[in-house]
Parts: structure tokens; C-alpha cells; sequence
């Protein structure tokens, strides 16, 4: 099954679309199991923002930027989906100033988004 959502989209909705696809026809998932699959699914928001920050950690190294712009765009994407503000903030930053190639401000960022990262362990 698919859903598709409209942007801007909120929390709600979001969410609500989620339990829908988790839900089977004449079986209602539990509420607990709603709330496993919800982290389950936060779990992999996670290791997909360590997976593009590591990708980003090489680009920088070999000054691929448009590399670095384009996860700093994933990243962006993923964090919009659990409204997570303040890395959606880092990572529309990290687009900018890669779009701008200012290599230092992309380095203290990305250092910026792993610390962020490092604090929802």
C-alpha cells in the first residue's frame, strides 16, 4: 500500500498515514505495537542521518561539495518527516554554505549534526 502526502504536511498527518499502512485489513495494530514501529522507524531516521553524515565526511575529504549539498538535502527531507526542527535548521544550513562552497562553516556543521545526533542516543 502507498500514501502519498502533500507538502507542508504536519506531525499528524504524517503519523496518521503511518498507522494507517500499519494497520491490517479486519486487525487493528495495538497501540504498543504502534509505538514500536513508530521507533523502529525513528531508529532508522537515525541511522540514515549517520549514514549521510558519514557520506559527507568523505565528500568533504575528497571536496566533492555537490555531494555534501545533496545528503545535507536527505537529511533535511528525513528530519522534516519527525518534525525535528533544529536538524532540519543544521541541515538547510549545511545546504547553504555548500551551495556557497564555504568549506569551513560545512565542517564545523557537520559537527554541529553529529552532536545532535550523538544527543537522542
Amino acid at each position: 500500500a502507498q500514501i502519498f502526502l502533500p507538502k507542508p504536511y504536519t506531525r499528524e498527518v504524517f503519523l496518521g498515514a503511518i498507522y494507517r499502512l500499519l494497520e491490517t485489513p479486519n486487525q487493528s495494530a495495538g497501540q504498543a505495537d504502534k509505538h514500536a514501529e513508530l521507533a523502529s522507524l525513528r531508529d532508522d531516521l537515525m541511522a540514515a542521518v549517520a549514514t549521510s553524515l558519514a557520506a559527507c565526511h568523505q565528500a568533504l575529504q575528497s571536496n566533492d561539495i555537490a555531494e555534501i549539498k545533496q545528503q545535507a538535502h536527505n537529511i533535511k527531507g528525513y528530519a522534516g518527516l519527525f518534525q525535528e526542527q533544529s536538524l532540519v535548521a543544521l541541515s538547510a544550513e549545511l545546504e547553504e554554505v555548500s551551495e556557497a562552497k564555504e568549506v569551513r562553516s560545512i565542517a564545523v556543521l557537520l559537527a554541529d549534526m553529529e552532536s545532535w545526533l550523538r544527543h537522542q542516543e
